[in-house]
């Protein structure tokens, strides 16, 4: 298990800042909103290279790999079937000050990332974890792997029940224990995709306050206009009431200093004395 370090970094704008303050609260979006598009489909294509196609040569019954491989291709096949908005994601960095993350998360001109202890972030209610994500592809493999392979009991039930002479009944269950255990195994692996992403971004050592599946009936799913579409999300919220924050990084821009004054001033008033802030180093102008 990988031990996280002591302060994670969450990057975000003024307005974004503002909230998580005065709310004490941070948000996780749904998972389909990602900023990189093809997250999803990248945990998912592992898939193949866990479990390539196995060639069939009539034997009976099937061996366990072929049986595995045929399950595999199927949940692959059948991944945006399911309702991925159910999943929500809220995003952290080991590292305050990278430019990678201001591009990205900081938006033009009022950057902020805000450094968390993870004690405090670990400690949230039990639907709430924290996981890091895992970037090399053979682990992401064996991932892959340890999930659909946990199915295989499942798997084999369903196989016993459509032997041939099983009775109508048997054969009808066994058409329900297959989809069944089809929804449970897309439900893992979006859960395992969740954190796997590709070794282009490593430098990010990303990790993640991950909240769900929820269902889609779930009060907690809330909703903001962004662009063109409505994208969900929820509220995490921090207890006690004090947001576990020790460090501020106030984003490349101008006016720095004056900058960094308010956010002082901001802070001791609402009781965050203890928390430091530095200006940001990175040789980034994102304004005319």
């Amino acid at each position: 298990m990988t031990l996280a370090p002591m302060l994670l970094y969450h990057y975000t704008n003024a307005h974004g800042l503002y909230g998580i303050l005065t709310e004490k609260k941070i948000r996780a979006s749904s998972y389909r909103f990602m900023n990189d598009a093809q997250e999803l489909e990248h945990a998912f294509s592992l898939i193949t290279e866990a479990y390539p196609p196995i060639e069939h040569k009539g034997l009976s019954p099937p061996p366990v790999e072929k049986l595995l491989s045929e399950f595999a291709e199927t949940i692959r096949r059948k991944k945006w079937d399911y309702d991925y908005d159910c999943l929500f994601v809220s995003s952290f960095s080991q590292y305050g000050d990278q430019l990678s993350q201001w591009r990205g998360y900081a938006g033009p001109h009022s950057g902020y990332s805000l450094g968390f202890r993870t004690d405090g972030l670990g400690a949230l209610k039990k639907e709430t974890r924290l996981e890091k994500c895992e970037y090399d592809k053979d682990r992401q493999i064996e991932i892959i792997k340890n999930v659909l392979s946990g199915h295989l009991p499942g798997i084999m039930e369903a196989f016993k029940l459509s032997a041939p002479g099983s009775s109508q009944n048997e054969k009808a269950k066994s058409i329900e224990v297959f989809f069944d255990r089809i929804d449970q195994a897309v439900a893992d692996m979006i859960d395992s995709a969740s954190r796997l992403k590709h070794y282009s971004f490593k430098e990010e050592q990303e990790w993640r306050l991950i909240v769900g599946p929820l269902e889609p009936e779930d009060e907690r799913i809330l909703y903001h206009p962004y662009e063109r579409v409505l994208i969900p999300y929820v509220e995490i919220e921090f207890y006690p009431d004090e947001l576990p924050i020790e460090h501020i990084f106030v984003g490349p821009r101008p006016h720095q200093q004056r900058t960094a004054g308010s956010l002082r001033q901001m802070l001791n008033k609402w009781g965050y004395h203890q928390v430091e802030i530095d200006l940001s180093h990175t040789p980034f102008r994102n304004w005319q």
